[in-house]
């Protein structure tokens, strides 16, 4: 078993390929730390598995992952940076009597 790393869009993720060699046999499972992954040992990440775009989890530095790779296989994820953010944006009050007042909101969510 082989794993292979490139950064990718947006800054900070990763696609990550588990190549299995063996020409025979059935799927093996492949179960790694994340640091181990090549990801930065200090940064929770969501992995989607890239065909079916599949959640499948939130993994931070100390958290395995798992997954089945069929001989002569490859089993393709991306790994994106899960980070809090301030997302900033101005909405329009419409009040009666043709009166408006404009607001910002600060919001914070989740990637």
């Amino acid at each position: 078993m082989s794993i292979w790393n490139k950064p990718v869009t947006p800054k900070g993720s990763h696609a990550i390929a588990f190549l299995y060699t063996a020409e025979q046999g059935g799927p093996t499972r492949v179960n790694v730390k994340t640091n181990e992954m090549g990801l930065n040992p200090s940064v929770t990440y969501r992995i989607v598995e890239v065909f079916h775009q599949k959640v499948l989890g939130t993994f931070g530095p100390a958290d395995t992952f798992s997954c089945f790779v069929n001989p002569t296989g490859v089993y393709l994820v991306k790994a994106e940076p899960v980070s809090r953010k301030r997302d900033y944006w101005k909405a329009k009050w419409h009040l009666p009597a043709g009166h408006s007042h404009e607001m910002i909101s600060i919001v914070e969510i989740d990637d």
